[in-house]
This record gives C-alpha cells, structure tokens and sequence, in this order.
C-alpha cells in the first residue's frame, strides 16, 4: 500500500514540476520580449505602463528560478523553450502595438495566469505562495491592457484578434497538457480508497 502512495507522490511531484518549468519559461521569454519592445517603444503612454511590467516579470523569473533551484531542477528546457516560442512568435509578428498586447496580455498572460490560479490550488504552501504573488501581479497587468485595448481596438478588429486568441491559446493548451493531464491523474490516484464495511 505505501508503494501506490509513494508512486503517487512521486508523479505528483514531476508533474509539478514540468508546470512550474512552464510557468519559467514563460516568464523568461516574457522578459525577453518585454525588454525588446520597451527598447524600442516610442509612445510614452505604453511605455510607461509596459516598463513596470518588465520589473516585475524580471522578479518573478527570480523567484520562480530559485524555486526551481530549491527542487533541485533546471530552469533550461531545451523542448519546453522551443514549444513556448511558437506563441511568443505570434506576438513578435504583431506589427500593431494593440495586436501585440492582446497576444501578450490576452492571450499568453491570460492563460498562463488561469493556469497559475489552478496550480496554486494543487501545490505545497511555498509554492502556493510563489504562484499567487505572480497571479496577483498578472492580473494587474492584464487589467492595464484591457485598458488600452479597450479604448484603441476598433470593432472590425475583434473578428482577427479573436482568430489570433484561438490560435495562441492552441498552441498554449498543446505546450501545458502532458503534465497537467499527470498531475490531475496522479492526484487521482492519490486518492485515499473507500472504507469497505
């Protein structure tokens, strides 16, 4: 009996795990590309709302990182970094700055933040910590985003940028699924049984 919950824990623990390299990445890549956008943003308006939200990404890749180094795991994921560039791609390639928030803030901080809420759930104290800290801030930025999409999308603009949600929550969805579908398999199996009478 306390091998099934020993391999219980275990799998529960590298399905963690995996989701928590994702978060990382996700960050990091967040950090490069915001660093690369607020270099070269020329209106003062985004600038100033996206400069904040690159400290806050560099912190949370801090924490995230020395978390990972607590777990005794690599914070470089060869297949993991090149899954998540697929939908960071998408966002480069937005030529419109307001395309290019919705692919970030909707799209990526969206999920990836939904993601974060659900797994602050499932983990250990420490971790739950961590993950709503980076929920909190998440939201924060999203909210500044909605903003400004709000006020500059205009309706005939819905349609694509809908299209372009779909496909970066795709791609989203296909990078998170594996360890995920682990983690809620190996809680499953954790289960203690019903008493027999």
């Amino acid at each position: 009996m306390g091998q099934v919950i020993k391999l219980a824990d275990d799998e529960t623990t590298d399905a963690v795990n995996a989701l928590l390299g994702r978060v990382y990445e996700t960050k990091r890549q967040s950090v490069a590309l915001l660093d690369e956008w607020t270099r070269h943003e020329r209106d003062a308006e985004m600038y100033a709302g996206l400069a904040p939200q690159l400290t806050d990404e560099r912190k949370h890749l801090r924490i995230l990182g020395d978390e990972m180094k607590r777990r005794g795991l690599k914070t470089s994921v060869p297949i993991v970094q090149q899954l998540l560039s697929r939908p960071f791609a998408m966002v480069k390639a937005q030529s419109d700055p307001v395309f290019r928030l919705c692919a970030l803030h909707r799209g990526i901080k969206t999920f990836t933040l939904a993601r974060c809420g659900q797994m602050a759930t499932l983990v250990d104290p420490a971790l739950t910590r961590i993950l709503e800290q980076v929920s909190r801030e998440d939201a924060r930025h999203v909210r500044w985003a909605d903003i400004r999409i709000d006020r500059s999308l205009g309706p005939s603009d819905g349609r694509q940028a809908n299209l372009m949600l779909d496909r970066i929550d795709e791609m989203l969805e296909g990078v998170w699924l594996k360890p995920w579908r682990q983690l809620m398999q190996a809680r499953q199996n954790h289960r203690p049984l019903p008493r027999v009478s």
